[in-house]
């Protein structure tokens, strides 16, 4: 562009010392201006220009400049504007060759036959406009003004319906809100009611927790006591002395260990008592023509005899005379010695009556260690005149060990309960 321009200017000065002046004329829509001087070059093809040359202006822009001026003052002008060209580029006004130019006035001519066919055409249709389609258009119009009076008539009943719908929903939201409410007001009565069930159910939970130990702790004490023999805690006997033990109670004498006789009257209802209990457990049995009285210190037992009369049987003794005197001076028996080893006779007897039937019931697996006989046991005899101390209490040793075996069957074994 500089390069350019720097030549325009040599082609400017030029023209200068040369003087030459230019001629203006007119054409329809551009006005020409013919310069001649020396050589410049078209602005459209590029030929260089040695004759005179056409600069082609929009007679617009040049509109009203050149009113009252002279040829003069037109071709001072001119070269003024010429000057300006060459020395700021301007593109409005370019030196033009006469080929150029008819090209260019052919184009010209070209577009404003097109631009007036183009006008023709717009002028047509706009007529047409004008007459035949406007009452066509009108009545479409008419038409679709009546259809969209129509959809607006069905919309704006569709649009009532909908206000009416709104309104009803928004009673309806006030009811379900005035609703809501009630519920939130039950729902918190309901879960404060939740809340004191819950703490009931945990109170009952851990009183369920605490019974139910106190349950196994129970059950476990059952079971022990079945396991235990009460019987044997009831009655407490030891052998393992020269004289035998029934809860304490001395069973027997000694010419060492004079026992006094109301402790072994004591000690004789205590074995009474050990052997109606054993007769009750076996039930159903009865002995045989006796029945146990145990009475403490002076118990008894009844012979039931066949006639029907009873007789009784002393189950204790007397201090009146002692072992040493019915046996070292042979004393006959007194009346009251008598029914008392008569007792001891019916006492054994009945003691042998209860070991046959748990022997009986045990499926002969149960056997007494002492072996009875009539009046005997281990041999040796029961009564108080048919030997000396130490036998006697002996036989009464026997006898206790015999009774502690069938307590032991009867506290691990369960009879059957008697029927009514």
């Amino acid at each position: 562009m500089k390069r350019k321009r720097k030549e325009m200017r040599k082609d400017y000065l030029n023209l200068m010392h040369r003087q030459h002046w230019p001629v203006k004329y007119k054409s329809s829509s551009k006005v020409e201006t013919k310069i001649s001087f020396g050589w410049m070059a078209c602005q459209h093809c590029g030929k260089s220009i040695t004759q005179d040359f056409v600069l082609v202006e929009d007679e617009a822009k040049k509109k009203g400049d050149a009113k009252g001026l002279s040829q003069f003052d037109a071709s001072t002008t001119l070269a003024s504007k010429i000057q300006e060209f060459v020395e700021s580029g301007n593109e409005d006004i370019q030196p033009c060759c006469e080929e150029c130019k008819l090209l260019i006035d052919e184009e010209i001519a070209k577009q404003t036959r097109d631009a007036e066919l183009e006008r023709d055409t717009y002028l047509s249709f706009q007529s047409r406009m004008d007459t035949g389609s406007r009452d066509e258009e009108e009545l479409s119009l008419k038409r679709e003004i009546e259809k969209l009076g129509s959809e607006q008539r069905s919309l704006q009943g569709i649009l009532d319906r909908l206000n009416v719908s709104r309104d009803l929903l928004e009673r309806e939201i006030q009811e379900i809100d005035q609703n809501g409410k009630v519920f939130s007001l039950e729902e918190q009565r309901y879960w404060t009611k939740f809340s004191e069930l819950q703490g009931k159910v945990s109170r009952h939970q851990n009183e369920i927790s605490h019974m139910k130990g106190i349950q196994d702790y129970a059950t476990e004490e059952i079971a022990r006591l079945q396991r235990k023999n009460v019987y044997q805690d009831t009655f407490y006997i030891t052998t393992s002395t020269d004289i035998a033990t029934i809860n304490g109670l001395k069973f027997g004498r000694l010419p060492k260990e004079q026992v006094d006789w109301e402790e072994i009257n004591a000690a004789w209802g205590e074995v009474a008592l050990l052997l109606y209990i054993i007769s009750k457990k076996l039930t159903p049995f009865e002995f045989k023509k006796y029945r146990l009285k145990p009475q403490g210190n002076r118990s008894t037992i009844e012979e039931h005899q066949p006639t029907g009369n009873v007789v009784v049987y002393d189950l204790f003794g007397s201090n009146d005379l002692g072992f040493r005197g019915w046996f070292q001076w042979g004393f006959s028996k007194s009346n009251v010695n008598q029914k008392f080893d008569e007792g001891l006779i019916a006492f054994l007897f009945c003691v042998q009556q209860a070991c046959a039937t748990i022997k009986e019931r045990s499926g002969n697996t149960i056997e007494v260690p002492y072996e009875m006989v009539n009046d005997k046991i281990d041999g040796g005899s029961i009564q108080t005149h048919s030997g000396t101390e130490e036998q006697w209490t002996k036989a009464l040793k026997c006898l206790l060990t015999n009774l502690n075996y069938l307590l032991s069957w009867i506290g691990s074994n369960r009879p059957t309960p008697r029927k009514k």
